[in-house]
């Protein structure tokens, strides 16, 4: 999954960050002015999201989510997602992936999100995951959120090819 995290230009402002993913073609605000969560405001798929700079971590708090990002975690109208998104080099965070015998390779800087979920009627106590994201250069291009059989059926073709 892609994303594409820019502070300056035509989505974001000094008071607020667009987040812009590949998966399901999403997008987030997250408003960086100190105003507090709306109090009628409709629920979103990705919640209503405020933040603020704590030096180069930027903590996100979401609230008012119906979906997120995808139905991996089962919620109520009470989920609360805490973020503290960060810069940090990959050598110095444990990287193993899906696969853990064999974790990918990866070397530079990584966008890391720190990401806690709670929900006090889903959960008995917070649930905390970590995940990375390569950073992207400028000009860097956001893909659809499209699985192409084509592209699949190739590497799948490849795959067995290799295995024989």
């Amino acid at each position: 999954m892609g994303y594409w995290w820019r502070g300056d230009g035509d989505y974001s402002k000094p008071d607020r960050v667009v987040v812009l993913s590949e998966l399901v073609n999403q997008s987030r605000q997250i408003h960086l002015d100190g105003r507090d969560f709306p109090e009628d405001f409709p629920p979103q798929r990705v919640g209503y999201s405020i933040g603020r700079w704590d030096g180069g971590v930027l903590e996100i708090d979401t609230r008012l989510i119906t979906e997120w990002h995808a139905p991996r975690w089962p919620h109520s109208d009470k989920m609360r997602i805490v973020e503290r998104w960060r810069l940090q080099d990959a050598s110095e965070i444990k990287i193993t992936g899906l696969r853990p015998a064999n974790p990918p390779t990866i070397t530079g800087t990584v966008l890391v999100n720190e990401l806690t979920i709670s929900d006090p009627i889903f959960y008995v106590e917070d649930e905390t995951t970590l995940t990375f994201v390569y950073r992207r250069q400028d000009d860097g291009v956001i893909f659809e959120d499209n699985c192409s059989e084509s592209i699949w059926m190739e590497l799948l073709e490849d795959a067995a090819a290799n295995t024989q």
